[in-house]
């Protein structure tokens, strides 16, 4: 209490509010940089999920081999959370939308034809649908045929789709009254952006011209993280005829209880199996994004933070003065008798009131401004690809950010603070 009444007669207190004031601002602006930049990194994360299992597994197998190692790798991996085979494909497409006309058929003696408007003379009636296409689009794309178990899949898909998520849509091929379904997947949204309805599919390169009837249940959401090809995805069993490839797969996807461990256990998964199939973890396929997002992550931080630096800066520039200018004072105070320890925690206490406000204030600014910051730019932030912004501080970001502030407001003040207790009190007196 004493060193905090004397810091008062030693400091102009008009400085330490314009210190204080320097220090809430670099708190501020830390934790809000810190909170937009976490949204980034987890929508990106999220992206990262929704692309690649944890762990892929290649070779060209049989469905039968495949089974066999996914059993193998379950019982020597007790992290495994998840296996299924699939079959990865890149090809031609050709894909047009279309626009579903309904129309009333009519079946008399074994022929049946169509009419603009039923009349009700017909014996047998049955609904067909036909199509107008609008659109079309021949492209080299990837597509992923997955194993659909209940509604969920392996690949974190449900964390990208914009659309149905009702996965088990993929696998339906008639629906409860024995009707022929148009066969159902998703879509990259950059390949056709925002629509949805019915699309007449064909793989000319791979099942000759004729045409199959797809139902587009949702877009996938890959924002800056659009691959070389478009991203395609639906059903194992039914890319499987398509393909004319049966019970064939080249493929294996793994999640793991541990994401951020999935290099490791890719590793030891690949010396278990050989050399002959490939073994890849997500974060090998996305370490370059990651390296470039931790990069920037800790540029932004130091930028941010160099604000502090500044305030730091002038707490070490406003101590040294205010010990230059009271050196008959601090002299005094040594000649009656004060502690070395006392002088010494004169400066230090001031530094650290300056970085506890800055602290506090800062934090609750920080927070706040967070809050508003996101609500009021949500449209701007989605459209970089930050689905549902919200504020993503935790309990370290703030911990962090108040242990770095004071820790470099107690360092500034070191110096100043040690050459007041060196002062010779009969020279300056």
């Amino acid at each position: 209490m004493l060193e905090l009444m004397l810091s008062r007669h030693l400091i102009k207190p008009i400085f330490s509010i314009l210190l204080g004031l320097g220090a809430i601002i670099g708190v501020t602006c830390l934790l809000v940089v810190l909170s937009l930049f976490q949204n980034y990194f987890l929508s990106s994360e999220k992206v990262f999920m929704g692309i690649h299992p944890h762990i892929e597994i290649h070779k060209e197998m049989t469905e039968d081999d495949g089974w066999k190692i996914i059993k193998q790798l379950k019982n020597a991996f007790p992290e495994l959370t998840d296996a299924k085979p699939a079959l990865y494909l890149q090809t031609q497409l050709s894909i047009s939308k279309a626009d579903i006309v309904d129309a009333a058929c009519a079946i008399e003696k074994n022929q049946s034809f169509c009419l603009e408007k039923y009349e009700g003379k017909f014996s047998k009636i049955v609904v067909k649908q036909g199509f107008n296409l609008s659109e079309k689009k021949d492209e080299k794309v990837l597509i992923k045929g997955i194993v659909v178990d209940g509604s969920d899949t392996v690949m974190e898909i449900k964390r990208i789709i914009n659309g149905s998520l009702d996965l088990k849509r993929l696998t339906q091929t008639e629906d409860s009254n024995g009707n022929v379904l148009p066969f159902g997947f998703y879509m990259e949204q950059s390949f056709f952006n925002e629509i949805s309805g019915a699309f007449l599919v064909s793989f000319p390169e791979l099942a000759g011209d004729k045409f199959n009837h797809f139902r587009l249940n949702g877009g996938l959401k890959l924002g800056t993280k659009r691959g070389e090809l478009p991203l395609f995805i639906m059903s194992l069993d039914i890319l499987q005829a398509l393909v004319n490839k049966p019970k064939q797969l080249n493929t294996i996807e793994i999640k793991v209880a541990k994401p951020y461990e999935s290099d490791e256990i890719a590793q030891a998964i690949q010396n278990l199996l050989g050399t002959e199939f490939q073994v890849t973890s997500w974060i090998e396929k996305e370490k370059a994004a990651f390296a470039f997002l931790n990069i920037i992550k800790f540029m932004i931080f130091m930028i941010v933070f160099s604000i502090c630096l500044v305030a730091a800066i002038s707490v070490y520039s406003t101590l040294s003065l205010a010990v230059i200018e009271n050196r008959k004072k601090i002299s005094i105070l040594k000649a009656l008798g004060l502690k070395e320890a006392s002088i010494y925690l004169i400066f230090i206490s001031n530094a650290l009131m300056i970085g506890i406000v800055g602290v506090v204030i800062g934090g609750i600014l920080g927070y706040i401004t967070s809050h508003y910051f996101i609500v009021y730019f949500g449209e701007n932030l989605r459209a970089l690809g930050i689905v549902n912004p919200e504020i993503q501080l935790t309990q370290a970001d703030f911990l962090i950010t108040a242990t770095a502030t004071l820790l470099l407001f107690l360092l500034t003040a070191i110096v100043p603070a040690r050459n007041a207790i060196r002062m010779d009190a009969v020279d300056n007196l």
